[in-house]
């Protein structure tokens, strides 16, 4: 039994942003590319499907992680860069390996479905105390224990129908876009459709960055693209195996796992992330996409 609201409060706030960013943040800005993949792979339009997760991955570090460093120096938690970089680069590693035969079926996405259900359970283990601009959360919120849960479950529904609607028809504006200059799928996922869908992150951690909740801003990015990987293509690979593009594993693929990769030496140097870097970041994004956009003019992918 609970003593009193004030026990009950104790444990939501318990865990630091970073857990929060990893979990509940990174799950809600990562709805409009679940929907998105799984509504592509039904209509068998496997490019959107797979390029979508690979393209907002690219993005989640080069744009959104780049942009936020520019905004504020991102200050990096211990326990990222001891837990959930290594669990990411792994994640990473899994995903390309699992689509180099060309396939991305139901026992894959079983095993990255497990892979996710090991990461919330990791993820969520108890970290330090909250700090005190969270206790102050509690303080200031007036409620009792079942009605701030009725109250944040609430918000973040209205917040995760929201999310879904403006990414669908940010999509679906970008496809006509795209359809009318006639450029092949994939390079609508990589770049359209995957920004489209991470507007979410984007805004949620340059708000973060702006706040100085450096660890939401990290563990955002770091969460989404864990849940892109192991959530969505983890769903996708379960209920509707789909081809994958040669394209995405010669070229779009080792590029994603290469600004994972990117993260380690930036985040190892000095815990930080500074707007030089993030400058770097940033730039090696709009470059991937300039590539990308040429290649697609070239070649026709």
């Amino acid at each position: 039994m609970v003593g009193g609201g004030g026990e009950l409060l104790g444990d939501p706030f318990r865990n630091k942003p970073i857990v929060v960013g990893l979990t509940i943040v990174a799950l809600g800005t990562s709805l409009p590319e679940l929907i998105v993949s799984l509504i592509a792979a039904f209509q068998g339009t496997s490019d959107i499907a797979l390029g979508n997760i690979v393209g907002s991955n690219i993005a989640n570090i080069g744009l959104i992680l780049g942009f936020s460093a520019l905004v504020r120096t991102l200050t990096v938690e211990n326990n990222l860069i001891r837990r959930e970089i290594p669990m990411l680069i792994l994640a990473s590693t899994a995903f390309t390996l699992f689509t180099l035969n060309g396939v991305l079926g139901r026992i894959e996405g079983v095993i990255l479905l497990i892979g996710l259900v090991g990461f919330i359970i990791f993820s969520t283990q108890k970290r330090d105390e909250a700090p005190d601009e969270l206790k102050d959360m509690t303080a200031c919120a007036g409620r009792s224990g079942f009605a701030l849960w009725w109250f944040i479950t609430g918000r973040i529904l209205i917040g995760a129908i929201a999310l879904m609607l403006g990414a669908y028809w940010v999509v679906e504006g970008a496809k006509d876009i795209a359809e009318f200059f006639k450029v092949s799928e994939l390079l609508i996922a990589i770049t359209l459709v995957a920004v489209g869908t991470s507007l979410p992150e984007l805004a949620t951690s340059i708000a973060a960055a702006r706040r100085g909740y450096c660890g939401i801003c990290l563990g955002n990015a770091v969460g989404s693209n864990l849940m892109n990987i192991l959530l969505i293509a983890g769903t996708v690979g379960l209920l509707r195996p789909t081809q994958v593009n040669l394209e995405l594993i010669s070229y779009q693929i080792p590029v994603m796992v290469g600004f994972t990769l990117a993260l380690v030496p930036i985040l190892y140097t000095n815990r930080q992330i500074h707007r030089m870097e993030g400058a770097i970041l940033l730039f090696s994004y709009l470059f991937f996409i300039a590539v990308l956009i040429l290649r697609g003019s070239v070649l026709g992918v």
